[in-house]
């Protein structure tokens, strides 16, 4: 038997957060762990306007550094993440999310509440991974 079960947004954003890298994991055949590298440098481009390191990259992530390296390379490689060109004083190597199609399976919250003018402008809930609360607003046009 068939139900309709209506959720709120707050509901799917909890929902995207849990989900998202395993069905993404499965479209494509790459591990979680390489789409959780691949949302650690995006958050980390984002909040420090440049490219991440390794190093930055295993912290936000709670990982150690070798743990990154073994990643990085399958995440370059699946388009996750690219390397910033040029170089860098001691051969730092910097990663950027890749913008485009990065193998996600389900729209983010963000492009969901941008996409659908019903949903009120600012949505909090809680993160089921961290408990702490975040709170996705609509950017204005």
């Amino acid at each position: 038997m068939n139900r309709s079960v209506d959720i709120t947004f707050a509901d799917y954003c909890v929902a995207h957060r849990i989900l998202e890298p395993v069905f993404a994991s499965t479209l494509r055949g790459v591990r979680t762990q390489e789409f959780a590298l691949g949302k650690a440098v995006a958050r980390l481009n984002r909040r420090l306007q440049r490219a991440a390191t390794i190093r930055e990259i295993a912290n936000e992530l709670n990982w150690k550094e070798p743990v990154v390296y073994k990643y990085v390379r399958s995440a370059v490689k699946n388009g996750l993440v690219e390397f910033e060109e040029g170089t860098r004083e001691k051969n730092v190597k910097r990663l950027l999310e890749r913008l485009g199609d990065s193998g996600r399976f389900l729209p983010s919250p963000l492009r969901v509440l941008r996409d659908n003018a019903e949903i009120e402008d600012e949505v909090s809930f809680t993160d089921p991974f961290t408990g702490f609360r975040q709170t996705i607003r609509r950017r204005p046009s």
